[in-house]
């Protein structure tokens, strides 16, 4: 009997493993739900030569052979030389035999896999079993995964139902998830609160019926994330191949049609459209056309035969754009790539369709405008009756006189010029261009307060720095004296005139009631005053009087120079 606690013991890996095992630790589909019949899911348990362990999942995908993630698979990632592994499909760990479980004879990472990489989009591995699994049927792969932004796929595996509880591995769940983004050899899927856990790297990702991924890593630290795959139909020749050379198809009932037997040596094939070409069948099978899925590429089918345009490292010219392959970076431009193929933007004398500026060749001056170029090519600067907005001065139609100034043009620009009164007002010019700070109901920013427009010394009921007496908004009658308006302000006292305090006078001071100010030598008073000095020596201006010396003062001149001394402290 394999005892429980030997498989859960290895719902995590040990704690001997190296640190860079943190971006890539067996990941699994955490808050999913039980998937009890989901008998193509295996759970791995891998065991090293160091003592060290972990889990991982699977999918069977031929009678004997299981896809897993690399990681899983690889000696590296448990600090050791090599590792040992048993497959089992049970819904969970409970109560497991040894007899459940079946010895895994041969390991074949991807040759691209290096268990440095964290991200390796290569990050896959198949698995032949000693034995076939009773009553389970192998789940088909997909060939192709078109637009799979948007698709529910449905995500199975063994891992932790809680991110800090190893003890809710060990139980085969499974969610449908969105996917979220792609990559010719990687999805994603999910988000933080769905998605993979430790425990669920190898597992499938179904479309339908169809694994159409493999799961390899989440973005982050977090042992819980969304989830990234591999995308199975990117490593078909490398699946194929394993499979063609360990577990074929034979002509007996395997469950598989064998292409090279006849209808009659192998009871699984039939012609009719199931995928396979049976060559007993010649013409009568359709899956023997040359333009249909049957793992080879018809020639000249091109984009009707989805054998052609896969992701198989060879671009078929027929594909065009829709081949990811062709549209590498391999120093050829790929048909109908444009931009998508650096390749097809390199200056090499021909315009990359779609390059548009990253093509030197597109915006050289040849005579003909690369729309794309815009500006940058010269030859979109021509005077042909449209203006380039980016060519400014380069373009006449952008410099005309049509009432409207190009700001790229600047003054070359007849609309943009500071001329004399021409009806239009330059985008630069400001109070020199008098079309610009005329009277024409629009303020010009760049006069200031010389555009009446722009509420300057006019009664638009504000007051503006500067501007009074003349503005009329700075002297209201509002119970407030500026003096700099002076008798416009109804609120100050004149000369002379009755006050309270001093801040009503429109000058000097309040003296006894009456505004008054100082005199001397270097300030005279109003033409309707006279300086009157007091007995200290102070000039102060009082009304003129008949009389024309201080002795001889009339009474009213007494009165003003007494509240003068008064208000001194002159005796």
């Amino acid at each position: 009997m394999l005892a429980v606690s030997m498989v859960l013991g290895a719902c995590a890996p040990s704690v001997d493993l190296p640190a860079r095992e943190s971006r890539n630790q067996e990941q699994a589909v955490f808050n999913g739900t039980d998937a009890p019949n989901e008998s193509q899911v295996f759970l791995l348990d891998v065991r090293s030569n160091t003592g060290n362990a972990s889990i991982c999942s699977a999918v069977l995908v031929s009678p004997r052979v299981l896809l897993t993630a690399a990681h899983c698979v690889d000696p590296a990632f448990l600090g050791a030389q090599s590792v040992t592994v048993r497959a089992l499909n049970k819904p969970n760990v409970d109560n497991v035999m040894l007899s459940d479980t079946i010895v895994v004879l041969t390991i074949a990472r991807h040759p691209m896999w290096v268990f440095t990489d964290m991200e390796s989009d290569f990050d896959v591995a198949a698995l032949l079993l000693t034995s076939a699994p009773m009553g389970v049927t192998p789940a088909p792969m997909a060939s192709t995964f078109s637009n799979p932004v948007g698709s529910m796929v449905k995500v199975v595996g063994y891992g932790r139902l809680v991110e800090n509880m190893p003890t809710t591995a060990g139980t085969r769940r499974s969610s449908l998830l969105t996917v979220t983004a792609e990559t010719p050899l990687h999805f994603r899927y999910g988000d933080s609160m769905n998605g993979l856990c430790v425990g669920d790297s190898g597992g499938p990702s179904f479309l339908g019926n169809t694994v159409v991924g493999i799961h390899s890593r989440t973005p982050g630290s977090a042992l819980c994330d969304e989830g990234i795959d591999i995308r199975v139909d990117a490593k078909r020749a490398f699946i194929d191949a394993f499979i063609a050379a360990n577990d074929p198809a034979r002509c007996t009932a395997d469950g598989r049609c064998a292409a090279m037997c006849t209808t009659d040596a192998d009871p699984d094939c039939t012609c009719v459209a199931d995928g396979t070409c049976v060559g007993g069948c010649a013409q009568s099978d359709p899956d023997c056309a040359p333009c249909v899925m049957n793992g080879t590429c018809g020639a000249m089918c091109g984009v009707t035969d989805p054998d052609c345009c896969g992701v198989d490292g060879t671009c078929d010219a027929a594909c065009g754009a829709a081949d990811a392959d062709c549209c590498a970076t391999d120093g050829v431009c790929g048909v109908g790539c444009g931009a998508s193929d650096s390749d097809c933007c390199a200056t090499d004398g021909a315009c990359g369709v779609g390059c548009g500026s990253s093509d030197g060749d597109c915006c050289a001056t040849d005579g003909a405008c690369d729309t794309a170029c815009s500006g940058a090519d010269l030859d979109c600067c021509r005077a042909d009756g449209a203006c380039v907005p980016r060519c400014g001065a380069n373009d006449i139609d952008c410099c005309g006189t049509d009432g409207a100034c190009d700001a790229a043009c600047a003054l070359a620009d007849f609309d943009c010029r500071c001329s004399p009164i021409d009806g239009a007002c330059g985008a630069t010019c400001g109070a020199s261009d008098p079309d610009c700070c005329q009277g024409d109901a629009r303020c010009d920013l760049a006069c200031g307060m010389t555009d009446p427009d722009c509420g300057g010394c006019v009664s638009d009921g504000r007051c503006v720095d500067g501007c009074s007496p003349a503005d009329p908004d700075c002297c209201p009658a509002d119970g407030q004296c500026n003096r700099e308006c002076g008798e416009l302000d109804r609120d100050c006292s004149p000369d002379w005139g009755s006050c309270t305090t001093s801040a009503t006078c429109i000058r000097g001071d309040c003296v006894a009631g009456l505004c008054t100010s100082a005199c001397g030598d270097d300030r005279v008073c109003i033409p309707t005053g006279q300086c009157v000095r007091d007995g200290s020596g102070n000039g102060h201006c009082v009304r003129k009087c008949s009389c024309s010396s201080v002795e001889g003062l009339s009474v009213v001149c007494l009165l003003l120079l007494a509240l003068v001394r008064r208000r001194t402290g002159a005796r």
